[in-house]
């Protein structure tokens, strides 16, 4: 491919100039190779591709056979099967790694650094990725409450309508399993059930969908994590127990000093529960929530600790609401 003779390379040359192609602006005068993705063309050197990628190094190194392949100004093509913007994305930092030292970064961008970094093994560039997604996903219970603090608007990404569904989306397409189990509990907490069916607007005119995979688990999971929310050991258990009339039956050992009224408290929020049911696993406890149901001492101390115990529980058992292994056994595959 790479030992054309001048006059293949001028008929080449012609080729590619041909308006069936585009020039991108990244197009170096001294580069020694173009790459193309669909009909956009990048001028380019070998040198900063293998510095950085051991496929584009191996490549490079690979004896090529004597034949008359595509050539732009002498320059060899190589033709890659990837989006042109992902790929532009890639080339924009490997040239100006200034970028990194932005706040924040548009989603497409990630994006590329990631489907790239991880198929053409540019480390650093996937590392980045990753770390930009490791910023904006929790990984703790103490994170995602801080999230839902701040209305669910991520670090290092901005932000736009649809946001964790495209995060899920790259997420299970490149195997970064550490982060998974939360990005899936955020799109089932954060989109109704139409938008987890129909997508979500992000506001430039296109829509972030689910793949059908994703939706399926989405579904199966969400049913999941409500039928597990009164079960002894999570965090409503204590709205189907019955208050403690005699001592030991709360963590206290205290006995409910109003055993008619806790009992009513217990049966309406049910009620509600049963309207409006909750995600809880990662829900912060609400001492008004407590207080609006009026509680005596007893049972307002029991229900906190339930709560309590009951997120941790539900955050340590997350990923299997997924159907993924436990969160010391997730691994990226790079």
């Amino acid at each position: 491919m790479f030992g054309a003779h001048a006059a293949k390379r001028a008929r080449t040359d012609d080729h590619y100039a041909s308006s069936s192609t585009t020039r991108s602006d990244i197009w170096h005068s001294d580069g020694s190779l173009v790459l193309q993705a669909g009909t956009t063309l990048f001028r380019v050197h070998w040198s900063v591709l293998s510095t950085h990628s051991t496929v584009f190094k191996d490549m490079h190194s690979t004896p090529q056979p004597n034949l008359s392949g595509p050539t732009v100004e002498g320059c060899p093509v190589v033709e890659l099967h990837d989006d042109p913007l992902d790929l532009e994305n890639v080339l924009r930092v490997l040239y100006d790694p200034t970028i990194f030292l932005q706040q924040e970064h548009k989603f497409v961008l990630v994006a590329s650094l990631v489907r790239l970094g991880r198929k053409y093994n540019f480390r650093t560039l996937w590392k980045a990725g990753v770390g930009i997604l490791e910023t904006a996903i929790p990984t703790t219970l103490d994170q995602i409450d801080m999230l839902r603090e701040n209305n669910y608007q991520v670090k290092g990404i901005i932000n736009h309508p649809g946001l964790f569904v495209d995060i899920l989306g790259l997420l299970r397409e490149n195997d970064i399993l550490t982060l998974l189990p939360c990005a899936y509990y955020l799109v089932i907490e954060r989109y109704s059930m139409r938008e987890l069916f129909d997508g979500v607007a992000r506001g430039d005119g296109t829509t972030a969908t689910l793949a059908p995979e994703d939706l399926r688990q989405c579904m199966l999971s969400r049913d999941t994590i409500i039928r597990h929310q009164c079960e002894a050991g999570y965090s409503c258990a204590w709205a189907l127990s019955a208050p403690a009339s005699t001592p030991g039956l709360v963590r206290t050992g205290n006995v409910c000093s109003n055993i008619a009224a806790c009992t009513a408290m217990r049966a309406s929020y049910m009620s509600r529960f049963m309207r409006h049911p909750s995600l809880l696993p990662a829900s912060p406890t609400s001492t008004q929530f407590i207080w609006r149901y009026g509680f005596c001492a007893s049972c307002r101390e029991g229900v906190v600790a339930t709560i309590k115990a009951g997120r941790t529980k539900g955050w340590e058992d997350l990923p299997g609401f997924f159907d993924l292994a436990p969160w010391s056994e997730l691994k990226n595959e790079e």
